[in-house]
């Protein structure tokens, strides 16, 4: 776990401290957001839609003038697939990213690796064997890959309706459990004690911005959503993840010419899926 320090009255991680660390970072979050979508080939309207916003707010968010809201992140990471750390790569925040997952030529399976069916995935690892040229490729399905239990439907909804009530009770038990009061909690993420109590109050229903999820990684080497594991999406994405987790290895050390298969391979994949499931991009 990360350690906490006071430096000046102002909240460090790392011995760095927040307000320095997030000197300019909503700009640096648009570049990066702006970046991944070019790279995925897709318009505003399109990341807005998997946000569930308006494009002009979208346009707030990629010109650094706002920072997405929690749940629109969220939202946006189970449609695309998009590990949502990778906004705060390029910020100080960057040594919070998983090595083994932050790779631009990762960016081509994302979509399709979090939106096939079990079905479809299970046969995907079948024609990846068929194009890798290593003979001890070590894919194996697991069942913790599995995720046809809940539909993406399911997910995005309860986003949009349980996650900040879900996660303010969770920073009730959470606190609880490590013997936390609320001034301690404010004092660690760096917030006033109303800001902080106004996150734990259930029937505010507050909406924070990404940053706080940051912040709270930072401080405790936790997602806010791994404090309630029960949501539809923290399943659904912990799967996405382990299948990610899986596979990448390969696609980041194959040679050339068995990377374009790849792409090819998951292009058409995504093409195929595309036709019956407005999710896929």
């Amino acid at each position: 776990m990360n350690t906490f320090i006071k430096n000046n009255n102002t909240q460090t991680y790392n011995n760095m401290r927040f307000d320095d660390a997030e000197d300019g970072i909503a700009a640096r979050i648009g570049e990066n957001l702006r970046g991944l979508r070019k790279q995925a080939g897709v318009t505003q309207s399109q990341f807005a839609a998997f946000m569930n916003i308006s494009v002009p707010q979208y346009r707030k968010y990629e010109t650094g003038q706002d920072i997405p809201r929690y749940h629109s992140v969220c939202r946006w990471s189970l449609i695309t697939g998009i590990p949502a750390y990778l906004l705060v790569a390029n910020t100080p925040y960057v040594d919070m990213l998983p090595e083994k997952l932050v790779s631009w030529k990762l960016l081509p399976f994302y979509g399709p690796i979090a939106q096939q069916t079990d079905t479809s995935f299970f046969a995907l690892l079948e024609l990846i064997r068929s194009v890798c040229h290593k003979s001890t490729l070590l894919i194996q399905p697991k069942t913790d890959i599995c995720m046809d239990k809940y539909s993406m439907d399911e997910a995005t909804t309860e986003l949009e309706n349980q996650l900040y009530t879900s996660i303010a009770q969770a920073l009730r038990e959470f606190r609880r459990i490590h013997g936390y009061s609320q001034e301690v909690m404010a004092e660690k993420l760096g917030l006033s004690i109303n800001t902080y109590r106004n996150y734990e109050n259930i029937e505010q229903d507050k909406r924070f911005s990404f940053l706080l999820e940051i912040r709270f990684f930072a401080c405790f080497s936790k997602h806010l959503t791994a404090l309630a594991p029960h949501l539809i999406f923290s399943q659904i994405r912990k799967r996405q993840i382990n299948r990610l987790v899986m596979l990448a290895e390969t696609f980041i050390t194959a040679p050339l010419d068995e990377y374009q298969a790849y792409c090819r391979l998951f292009k058409s994949v995504s093409h195929i899926a595309g036709k019956n499931d407005a999710y896929i991009f």
